[in-house]
């Protein structure tokens, strides 16, 4: 149950701010005008995260698998965290901000990472296990919108919205003190004496050289782009065209999560990491289509569609990948693996979508002299197009595995060998030992058979 308390912490505290951000920017780029912050600082300001992601988890990574324990490595950065979340909320100047956002992000970015690497560590059965635990993750990020959406505006605000006000900051900077003081009763997770003997250099060379690790973080890097889109500038467009209670609301998709996150097992188990993957990219294409049609339209059920289907979407992506992760890294180098899958999607992916979404919107809005909805049309319609792209490229490179199941096939037929060791644990020690499939459906296929 630490576990599980532990995935709702560090998602509820996400959860208190990270949403409303882009609101709060653009309320401060309206009050500024020209010389202060402007629409494209809310781009700007969510790839600060993709810096910190690009710094330090790597960083953290290497510290949890070599000297220091996971639980008293979380606790210290969420002490960083909070300071740094508190001097952020006093900040009214651009450059200031940005310089605080920096620093703020390069104490949690590595919190994530390593909160997967410990909940890895301390279950039996990670593919079974995780999507359950990872699961309350997302039960704490939808209490946070309804507390921030709902719940504190009408107990203390007369019913006023505060989702372009600075009080998230501040309720979230509250959180992380208490977080800290919840990773100090985890259950203790050093690194073992075989983490402890390695050299970095041979460490990553053993990474780079397991081909499905090398696809992964080259994929991740690239999925992460779009996903910048919505993440940045959702909330600010749910503001802008009136809806109310816009983060209670947007608190569907993670309702949706839940059940995907039930199901996630057995659809891993039935239509392996390809399938996940790709129904994955389908939603996202899917989504991104019906704010596009919403824009065009007027048809208010579109963003609801979209609100709901990010929990597809985010749940047959994103912790796919993470299981597939666990499995195919290095068994005594998850944190440190965690932490090079964070570099390449949260750090250069997110760094990237997030500049490129907030210069497009910047871009929409002068080229559409203004007005708002027709800026926001096209805005959409750009991850749109990369999505249904991504989804197309992902169709081809992560082949069906057919090919080699029929050469699997076509050398069974040759003469007998001596017998070799069958089994879920003749494959894994395959893997470890650098065997690699020919194609990553045959990896597929095995895991579907484990």
């Amino acid at each position: 149950m630490r576990l599980h308390g532990l995935m709702f912490t560090e998602h509820f505290c996400g959860g208190l701010w990270l949403v409303t951000l882009g609101a709060y920017l653009g309320r401060l780029a309206e009050a500024d005008g020209p010389g202060g912050f402007e629409s494209s600082f809310v781009g700007v300001a969510y790839s600060t995260f993709a810096i910190g992601s690009m710094v330090s988890p790597f960083l953290a990574g290497l510290l949890a698998d070599r000297r220091f324990s996971s639980e008293r490595l979380l606790s210290l950065l969420h002490v960083c965290g909070g300071l740094t979340l508190l001097a952020l909320s006093l900040t009214r100047s651009p450059s200031l901000f940005y310089a605080m956002i920096i620093a703020h992000c390069i104490c949690i970015a590595p919190i994530m990472p390593l909160v997967n690497s410990l909940v890895m560590k301390n279950v039996e059965s990670p593919a079974k296990s995780f999507p359950l635990i990872r699961l309350w993750g997302t039960i704490g990020w939808v209490c946070a919108g309804l507390l921030i959406g709902w719940l504190i505006p009408n107990a203390f605000f007369s019913g006023g919205s505060i989702e372009q006000t600075v009080w998230p900051m501040r309720l979230a900077t509250g959180w992380h003190f208490v977080a800290a003081a919840y990773c100090l009763f985890l259950p203790h997770t050093p690194p073992s004496k075989e983490e402890s003997r390695g050299h970095l250099a041979e460490d990553l060379r053993e990474l780079a050289g397991k081909k499905p690790f090398r696809q992964l973080v080259i994929f991740a890097l690239f999925v992460a782009m779009p996903a910048q889109f919505y993440y940045c500038y959702a909330n600010l467009f749910f503001n802008e065209i009136g809806m109310e209670r816009a983060a209670a609301k947007m608190t569907l998709g993670q309702c949706v999560e839940i059940g995907c996150m039930i199901v996630l097992p057995a659809m891993l188990g039935r239509f392996g990491i390809r399938g996940s993957l790709l129904l994955g990219l389908a939603a996202w294409a899917a989504r991104y289509s019906a704010l596009f049609l919403y824009c065009r339209t007027g048809l208010e059920p579109l963003l609801y569609v979209a609100i709901m289907l990010h929990g597809v979407s985010f749940t047959f992506v994103a912790v796919s990948l993470q299981i597939y992760l666990d499995r195919h890294a290095v068994g005594s180098l998850r944190a440190t693996a965690q932490g090079v899958y964070s570099f390449c999607n949260q750090g250069i992916g997110r760094f990237t979508g997030a500049n490129v979404a907030g210069f497009t919107h910047l871009w929409m809005m002068q080229s559409a002299g203004g007005t708002a909805l027709t800026s926001w049309t096209w805005y959409w319609a750009v991850p749109a197009c990369a999505t249904i792209g991504l989804f197309t490229v992902a169709a081809v490179v992560f082949g069906s595995g057919r090919g080699a199941r029929r050469r699997a096939a076509a050398e069974s037929a040759l003469p007998a060998e001596p017998p070799m060791p069958s089994g879920p644990a003749a494959s894994a020690d395959a893997l470890a030992d650098g065997a690699e499939p020919a194609e990553m459906g045959l990896v597929e296929d095995l895991e579907r058979r484990d």
